[in-house]
């Protein structure tokens, strides 16, 4: 065929009957461009068919007519000429360009990514529970008001160590511990969440290499928060007095009740209370246990 226009191009398309097998039209004009025009379709595309010296010759996708005009498909198949000229393989060329779009938009994520972001991935990923989601987002509102919109990249050990001695000296000792604490694993999770799709040819990403509240090992007190944990257990100082507790809770007539003015306890209460003073769990966990849950003697009251 001769030499290309458009509207050569188009009037192929537009004319073209099925056949038995794909059909592929030279362009005189540039060795090795092609329109691909498709045996049952008569879709048209635009390939270059060439081969880097001493190998063979591989037919390389350009784009679809008509979203890729005539005029932008000679530009692409001079640049995948040109490559053969140099011995440049355009598949892989292509892989790698790729690639390094993937990359950059890693990097760019993992350069926007807000404190804020972080905290709601934690969040989800621990599966805390309301009452601790609640105190965590809480207390990051009250301690670090102006990171949490901040990307996490530009929260650094400077800033740590002066936000610490800050809250320091307001006196609010437990409250500045549980905040670091909290930041410390919600960093923690950051070091160790992966950016986007590994692949072969490129190391992944983490949306931090080292935890910035990692400066602060050594300075924390943090036998503040783990002394003021709820206790699991019952320990010392109660002989005796736990007994008498036990014997109130497990006697509904005793005398002391009288004397109270009557006060009347359900065996349902005393026994949803003898729960909670053995496992030390909290009173919202305690009220959706079932009765099979507790009371393995007598599964059906």
């Amino acid at each position: 065929m001769a030499i290309f226009t458009q509207q050569d191009v188009d009037a192929l398309v537009a004319q073209y009957k099925a056949v038995s097998k794909d059909r592929y039209v030279k362009d005189d004009a540039l060795r090795g461009l092609e329109l691909k025009l498709a045996k049952n379709t008569g879709r048209a595309t635009w390939t270059v068919y060439g081969r880097i010296r001493n190998s063979k010759n591989q037919r390389i996708t350009l784009g679809k007519h008509p979203q890729l005009q005539l005029i932008d498909a000679r530009i692409q198949a001079i640049v995948v000429l040109d490559q053969y000229d140099k011995g440049i393989d355009p598949i892989v060329q292509r892989r790698k360009e790729k690639q390094e779009q993937l990359d950059d938009a890693d990097i760019e994520k993992r350069r926007k990514t807000s404190l804020r972001e972080m905290l709601e991935h934690h969040i989800t990923l621990k599966k805390l529970k309301a009452k601790t989601t609640y105190d965590y987002r809480n207390t990051f509102k009250v301690c670090f008001p102006n990171w949490l919109d901040k990307s996490i990249q530009d929260i650094d050990e400077y800033d740590v160590e002066n936000s610490y001695e800050s809250l320091l000296k307001t006196g609010k000792e437990f409250q500045t511990e549980k905040a670091f604490t909290y930041l410390n694993a919600v960093m923690n999770t950051a070091t160790r969440r992966p950016i986007g799709s590994k692949t072969s040819n490129s190391k992944r990403l983490r949306y931090l290499d080292e935890n910035p509240v990692d400066i602060l090992k050594g300075k924390r007190n943090t036998y503040i928060t783990l002394n003021k944990r709820r206790q699991d257990v019952l320990h010392g100082g109660y002989e005796g007095r736990l007994d008498e507790f036990l014997h109130l809770l497990t006697t509904s007539s005793h005398e002391q009740w009288k004397s109270s003015g009557g006060l009347d306890i359900s065996p349902v209460f005393r026994d949803f209370a003898v729960v909670l003073l053995f496992t030390g769990i909290r009173m919202s966990e305690g009220l959706t246990l079932k009765w099979v849950d507790v009371h393995m003697d007598d599964p059906d009251p």
